[in-house]
């Protein structure tokens, strides 16, 4: 689909490779959005990404969706236009691609870890694979599981994760400043951050956004919105 759209729209869209993935070498993409996408410009930035969690599939569909929507709509729609003026919009939709290649391809559904053959026997099972979404650097100690076989096993060291690297490589080559990634579970907007009590320097901003997005989407049973609550620093904390 994203090919298609960029055939159609090369002067608004480019896809382009951000590294491989740690077990079976696939490659990561990243699409850029923007009104002149071939040029560098120095506007800010804005990152959506999906599926740091394989088995959390919505993040690939919310992704695609709205790349989808800022294309159809720019020029149609004034806000939309604006946004396409006025930033450059980056979009991870599938970070965890072996994992997400074992969920969608009905091989194993449940799976949420990358894929990474841990005890080299050539066979996964549960004790391998990576808690991507808790293998960055900061407060890396903290913010998972030391043990392989937990869901939320953080890796060997920050960084040990090619997925990782990848989007370190992006996050190098543009500094954003907005970043928003999809999870599925929990009717809940995580924001940095509450660590042992010290919240980021931006808190109060940061905190407007929160509330104001997490207030804007109706809970599943239609009776409440979704909650705003801080992580603990990892970049999402489902």
């Amino acid at each position: 689909m994203i090919d298609s759209l960029a055939k159609k729209n090369p002067a608004l869209i480019k896809k382009f490779p951000i590294g491989k993935t740690t077990q079976d070498k696939r490659t990561i993409y990243a699409v850029k959005i923007s009104n002149n996408v071939n040029k560098n410009q120095d506007k800010p930035g804005i990152l959506f990404t999906g599926c740091h969690h394989a088995n959390e599939v919505l993040g690939a569909e919310i992704c695609t969706e709205a790349i989808e929507y800022l294309l159809s709509n720019y020029k149609k729609d004034p806000e939309v236009t604006k946004w396409l003026d006025s930033y450059e919009i980056f979009v991870v939709p599938v970070l965890n691609v072996d994992g997400h290649h074992l969920v969608a391809g009905s091989i194993n559904p449940i799976w949420r870890k990358n894929t990474r053959d841990l005890n080299g026997n050539g066979v996964l099972d549960d004790s391998d694979g990576v808690d991507i979404n808790r293998n960055y650097d900061f407060n890396w100690a903290r913010g998972g599981s030391g043990d392989k076989g937990s869901d939320r096993y953080r890796g060997a060291y920050p960084f040990s994760e090619s997925e990782n690297i990848a989007m370190r490589n992006l996050l190098e080559m543009k500094k954003f400043v907005l970043s928003l990634t999809y999870h599925s579970s929990g009717e809940v907007i995580y924001y940095p951050w509450n660590w042992y009590g010290i919240h980021a320097p931006d808190d109060s901003l940061l905190t407007i956004i929160a509330k104001g997005l997490a207030g804007s989407i109706k809970a599943y049973e239609g009776d409440s919105t979704y909650r705003a609550e801080y992580g603990a620093g990892t970049v999402g904390q489902s």
